[in-house]
């Protein structure tokens, strides 16, 4: 019986361990923004900003600004969520977030990548990426005065987040 005993508590020690063996959210993260590029297109990266704080681990969080053409901005949320059903959460909040500012939400599909939904205002482009326990916010804002980013140079930040999105999942 102390035998058993042993070895059930060895058990749980050791699968505790390989739980914690896991990228944590603050790592994966990390690791998706490592596959967003400087430069996309037009767009340059002016400044990384990242939850830092010990007292909050069970999501990752990094906002990287991106300076664009014709004073242009991009913001690029990339959360990491402690597992897939969390992350489903923060998509949906995110989602209803935008429906209730008004927004009407539309598929935006690549074949074998991560559907964005995307919707627009008069300034401001939006979209919506969820992989895994990962979820990517685009918010792309056009300057005082002129008229909304071009579908171009949407286009091509989607890309660079779908093609970070499935570089990360195959890690």
């Amino acid at each position: 019986m102390k035998r058993l005993s042993t070895l059930l508590i060895t058990l749980a020690a050791l699968a505790l361990l390989v739980s914690a063996c896991g990228g944590s959210p603050k790592a994966r993260a990390r690791d998706m923004v490592t596959y967003l590029p400087e430069d996309i297109g037009e767009w340059e990266l002016a400044e990384r900003t990242e939850l830092l704080s010990s007292t909050i681990t069970s999501m990752g969080h990094i906002t990287l600004s991106y300076e664009g053409p014709d004073g242009a901005l991009a913001y690029i949320v990339v959360e990491a969520h402690p597992s897939d059903d969390a992350a489903d959460v923060a998509m949906v909040t995110r989602e209803r977030g935008l429906r209730l500012d008004g927004l009407t939400l539309e598929a935006d599909r690549a074949p074998q990548q991560a559907t964005a939904q995307i919707a627009q205002t008069d300034r401001v482009r939006y979209a919506l990426l969820h992989e895994g326990d990962l979820v990517v916010e685009i918010d792309a804002i056009a300057a005082e005065g002129e008229d909304p980013v071009s579908d171009e140079n949407f286009a091509a930040l989607l890309d660079a987040i779908r093609v970070g999105l499935a570089l990360t999942a195959e890690e």
